[in-house]
C-alpha cells in the first residue's frame, strides 16, 4: 500500500513539475505550442524542450522526493524536496550580467567606430565593414547582420533600425540614432558624438558592477540561510521516525514544515525578483521588416 501511494504522489510530482515548466516556457503562447490540444503531448513536448540541465533536475528531483518520502514518512517532502532541487540553482543562482556585457560592448564599438570615422573618409557601410573583426562578441551576429543588408538592397538607415530592433536596448539605440542621423543626413561630428556616448556608457558600467556588487552581499547571506534550512531539513528527513521529530509525521507537523518551505520560497522569489531591471522604453521605435 505504501509503495502504491508513493508511486501516486511521485508521478503527481512529476507532473506538477512539467506543467509548471509548461506555464514559465517561452513558448507557452505560441500557437505552434498551442495548436497541440492534448495536455498530455503538451507536456511531453515542454519536458523535451527543457535544456538537458533542467531534464535532470526534475529527475533526480522526482527521485529524491520519492525517496525523501518513503525514509521519513513526511509526505510532503514529496513535494518540498524536488520543488528545492529544481528552482534553488535558479533562485541563488549569481546575477545577470548581460546588460553590464552590453554595455561595455556598446563603449568598445563606440570606440572602434568613433576611431575610424575620425581618421578616415570611408562611407558609413565602409566603417562597419573594417571595424568587424573587432566587433564585440555580444554585437558581432547582429552587426554582421546589419552590415549585409548594407550591403544588399536594404539603406543604410533601415539596416540600422532593424539592428536596433533586434538588439532591442535602449543604449543601442542611442548609439544607432547617431548613426541614422550620419546615415540620412551628414556624418559631420560624428567621431565626437560617438567618443561622447563612449564616455557615457564606461560610466554606466561602473555604476552597474558597483549595484552587483552591492547586490553580491545579501545573496550570499541568503546561500547562507538556505543551506541552513537544506541541513535542517535533511535532518529531519532522516530522523523523522524518532520521538522527538515524530511529529512532523503527523498533518499538523507536515502543515507546519509546508508553512516554512513556502515562506523560504517566497523570500528567494522576493530577493530574485528585487534584482530585475525594469528594461527603460526604446528610443528607436520603428519598426523594419526583414
Amino acid at each position: 500500500m505504501n509503495a502504491l501511494l508513493f508511486g501516486v504522489i511521485g508521478a503527481v510530482t512529476a507532473a506538477g513539475l512539467v506543467l509548471l515548466a509548461v506555464a514559465l516556457s517561452p513558448n507557452y503562447r505560441d500557437p505552434e505550442f498551442t495548436r497541440t490540444r492534448s495536455l498530455s503531448s503538451r507536456i511531453r513536448k515542454a519536458f523535451v524542450q527543457m535544456s538537458r540541465r533542467t531534464r535532470m533536475l526534475v529527475i533526480i528531483g522526482v527521485a529524491a522526493g520519492i525517496i525523501s518520502a518513503a525514509v521519513s514518512g513526511i509526505i510532503v517532502t514529496a513535494f518540498i524536496v524536488p520543488a528545492a532541487i529544481i528552482g534553488l540553482p535558479t533562485l541563488l543562482g549569481k546575477q545577470d550580467t548581460r546588460e553590464r556585457d552590453l554595455l561595455s560592448a556598446l563603449e568598445a564599438w563606440s570606440r572602434a567606430l568613433s576611431s575610424a570615422t575620425a581618421t578616415s573618409s570611408l562611407t558609413l557601410r565602409e566603417v562597419f565593414g573594417v571595424t568587424r573583426e573587432s566587433t564585440p562578441a555580444e554585437l558581432r551576429v547582429g552587426v554582421d547582420r546589419m552590415y549585409r543588408r548594407m550591403s544588399s538592397s536594404w539603406t543604410n538607415a533601415d539596416a540600422l533600425r532593424a539592428f536596433a530592433d533586434e538588439m532591442d536596448d535602449v543604449w543601442v539605440d542611442e548609439v544607432v540614432i547617431y548613426l541614422i542621423q550620419a546615415a540620412q543626413y551628414s556624418p559631420g561630428g560624428l567621431a565626437d558624438a560617438l567618443e561622447g556616448i563612449a564616455d557615457n556608457l564606461a560610466n554606466q558600467v561602473k555604476l552597474r558592477m558597483n549595484i552587483y556588487l552591492e547586490r553580491e552581499k545579501p545573496r550570499r547571506v541568503l546561500v547562507q540561510m538556505t543551506i541552513i534550512t537544506v541541513v535542517v531539513l535533511a535532518g529531519t528527513v532522516l530522523l523523522a521516525r524518532t520521538p522527538q521529530l515524530e511529529i512532523y509525521s503527523t498533518p499538523f507537523g507536515q502543515m507546519i514544515l509546508l508553512i516554512i518551505a513556502a515562506s523560504c520560497a517566497a523570500l528567494l522569489l522576493w530577493a530574485k525578483g528585487s534584482t530585475r531591471v525594469t528594461p527603460e522604453p526604446r528610443l528607436v521605435s520603428e519598426r523594419v521588416s526583414a
